[in-house]
C-alpha cells in the first residue's frame, strides 16, 4: 500500500532526525503474511496488533535494538 509506504518512510526520516531506532514492523508483518499467516491473527482490526502481533512487534524491536549495538 502506497499510503503505508509513505508513512513508513516519514517515520524512518523522523527516527534518523531524532537519532532513534526505526523498527520496520510493517515489513516484518508483510513477510509473515506472505508466508501464509493470516493478517487477522496479527491485527485485530487491520491496524491494532493482537497479542501475537504485539509479540511480533516486540521481537522486531529487540532484534533491531540489539542489532544496533
Amino acid at each position: 500500500n502506497e499510503d503505508i509506504s509513505q508513512r513508513q518512510n516519514h517515520v524512518r526520516e523522523l527516527a534518523e532526525e531524532f537519532e532513534a531506532v526505526f523498527v520496520p514492523f510493517q515489513s516484518a508483518l508483510d513477510e509473515i503474511v506472505s508466508g501464509g499467516v493470516s493478517a487477522e491473527r496479527l491485527l485485530e482490526d487491520g491496524v491494532h496488533p493482537t497479542k501475537r502481533g504485539h509479540c511480533l512487534l516486540a521481537d522486531c524491536w529487540i532484534e533491531r535494538v540489539l542489532g544496533s549495538n
